[in-house]
């Protein structure tokens, strides 16, 4: 699926008004869009866009996001059995 930068805004924003971080990242995970409620609790920059997200992230000091076996890192994955059979559709390994 292919969206455009408007619909990708669009969408940070509704987002930001549920107060949720919003970041939106291309398949090299370089950092496309960032919602104003990620830049305020994780401290993200105007700036930030067009960088790595693993190395902003890091260079944050924020908890590790990938494990070493190239998953997200089961601290951000869901808890209960219906979220997690529902990450499994979409985690992919990075790679």
């Amino acid at each position: 699926m292919k969206i455009d930068a408007n619909e990708i805004s669009a969408v940070g924003k509704a987002y930001g008004l549920m107060r949720r971080a919003f970041i939106a990242v291309d398949s090299s995970y370089c950092i496309v869009h960032i919602n104003l409620y990620a830049k305020k609790i994780f401290g993200f920059k105007k700036s930030d866009i067009g960088q790595s997200l693993i190395q902003v992230w890091e260079e944050k000091g924020l908890p590790v996001l990938i494990d070493n076996a190239g998953k997200m890192h089961k601290k951000f994955r869901p808890q209960s059995s219906f979220r997690q059979r529902q990450w499994k559709k979409i985690s992919a390994r990075v790679g």
